[in-house]
């Protein structure tokens, strides 16, 4: 049951949706097929060994554990994928599968600025299209946003996650789009306002993360 889109409706919030800034552990992870003879090419990347993880299944464990078999003892290898490390008090980066827009004001200025930022970049993704409008939709700071876990946004590349709302799929990364025009991807996200990991305590993502909680 997703309480907590529930509860920040309630609450007043007027935008939610996952984001890579946010703070939270985003590591993603591949499964090696089980027909390969060969390490995948991003695992011959990657600095880690494979990781050992259990295979999903219908109970998801809240935890990963490479000692437990799970699904009658089956057990499938994934490598480390890619991860957004840093985090922003200020900024967004989504992934849009799921999002709650409330009536007021802010978010339908917010909604009218993305569709316009679509309609001046029909080729590109719609998700780089509104990390650009919010991160320079003037009224942001007056904007109640909450920033959805990845339970609530469960791509496959996360199979230890429990998940809420359920996208069990990878999102295709093979489909033609452009990216977006040079005076908006320009100002799709101000690198200035990035904190890197291990940087100043006491800069924390705060500012973009509402107290509402699922009760």
């Amino acid at each position: 049951m997703p309480t907590l889109i529930f509860h920040a409706s309630r609450a007043g919030c007027q935008f939610a949706i996952f984001n890579w800034l946010s703070g939270e552990d985003n590591q993603t992870y591949f499964p090696i097929p089980a027909t390969s003879t060969a390490a995948p090419a991003a695992l011959a990347r990657s600095s880690a060994p494979p990781y050992a993880i259990p295979t999903p299944n219908a109970a998801y464990p809240a935890a990963v554990s490479a000692n437990t078999n799970h699904a009658a003892g089956q057990r499938v290898a994934f490598y480390k994928g890619f991860a957004v490390t840093h985090s922003s008090s200020d900024q967004i980066l989504v992934s849009g599968a799921v999002q709650l827009w409330g009536s007021g004001a802010h978010a339908r200025a917010l909604l009218d600025l993305w569709h316009q930022t679509v309609l001046a970049n029909p080729r590109s993704r719609d998700d780089h299209a509104l990390d650009y409008s919010f991160n320079n939709f003037t009224s942001r700071k007056e904007l109640r946003f909450v920033s959805l876990p990845r339970a609530y946004c469960r791509y496959g590349w996360w199979p230890h996650v429990r998940p809420v709302i359920d996208h069990p799929d990878v999102p295709a990364v093979n489909m033609p789009w452009e990216p977006l025009a040079p005076e908006f991807l320009a100002k799709r996200v101000a690198q200035d306002l990035l904190i890197a990991p291990g940087e100043s305590a006491g800069r924390s993502t705060a500012a973009l993360e509402s107290p509402i909680q699922p009760t």
